[in-house]
């Protein structure tokens, strides 16, 4: 139960991180199309060159959102598979784990 708390956390924390870079993105945009209706010829070359850069980075996170939830799928996948071929070791994981809880919690 600890783990699926954990687990709704991490996408919480990750869903507002992932807002927030959009809002910091829309907000970036919406600035240089403020600029570039009031600037001169510099203005509008770093205009140009802001663009660029902020449509590198937003390509770069979706690259690495994709790697991650690839990654994250991965392993979900080979630790069921390790369940299903090795039931009994994981039953003895977690009677281990759960007897070392127990001594932890009767320590205190």
């Amino acid at each position: 139960m600890n783990d699926n708390k954990s687990s709704i956390q991490s996408k919480t924390s990750g869903s507002v991180i992932a807002r927030d870079f959009d809002n910091v993105a829309r907000d970036a945009e919406e600035l240089l199309r403020t600029i570039g209706k009031e600037g001169d010829a510099k203005i509008v070359e770093m205009k140009s060159q802001v663009r660029s850069s902020l449509e590198e980075t937003l390509k770069r996170l979706e690259a690495l959102q994709s790697s991650i939830a690839t990654g994250a799928r991965t392993a979900a996948r080979n630790t069921d598979d390790y369940i299903h071929e090795n039931p009994w070791g994981a039953i003895g994981f977690g009677a281990a784990l759960g007897v070392f809880a127990g001594y932890l919690l009767a320590r205190r």
